[in-house]
């Protein structure tokens, strides 16, 4: 399984961001959100085959594939 892990900033201890996973074997990008440490599982989204080099707009308000 190959992990593509995208941050929306640098996460500082106690900053709550969020966490975008690809997973090419089950081909969906897995959502996670909260402080650091201790990230919460938020929701897994079907995304078609291969996802992979996820990209954040400078906003920080979309992710693109």
């Amino acid at each position: 399984m190959l992990l593509t892990l995208v941050s929306a900033s640098p996460a500082r201890p106690q900053e709550r961001v969020t966490l975008f996973v690809t997973s090419e074997k089950t081909d969906t990008v897995g959502v996670y959100r909260g402080p650091v440490p201790g990230l919460k599982w938020v929701r897994e989204i079907k995304v078609g085959r291969g996802p992979h080099n996820l990209g954040l707009s400078p906003d920080g308000r979309w992710v693109r594939r």
